[in-house]
């Protein structure tokens, strides 16, 4: 079964925060509370995120939901990773 590709920011914005972090998509997942396969739907955008899960995520990377979701390219200068 084939899913429909999303129209938006979110994907790449992820894939690039996690790797700028050196993280792999098992690294995240386990630190939200979320499989790998989901994380990696996410970001080859075959599956949208949630809204409680894009805060979690942008809290997770230091930025803020809305930069994750490429409203803004505003973020801050360090993304230090959350406890």
């Amino acid at each position: 079964m084939r899913f429909p590709r999303q129209n938006n920011a979110i994907p790449t914005r992820l894939a690039e925060l996690r790797q700028a972090r050196g993280e792999t998509q098992t690294d995240l997942a386990h630190a939200i509370g979320r499989s790998v396969s989901t994380v990696s739907r996410w970001e080859d955008g075959l599956r949208g995120i949630p809204d409680a899960m894009k805060e979690r995520v942008a809290a997770h990377y230091g930025v803020s939901a809305a930069y994750l979701m490429g409203w803004t390219d505003d973020q801050p200068a360090a993304s230090p990773k959350a406890a």
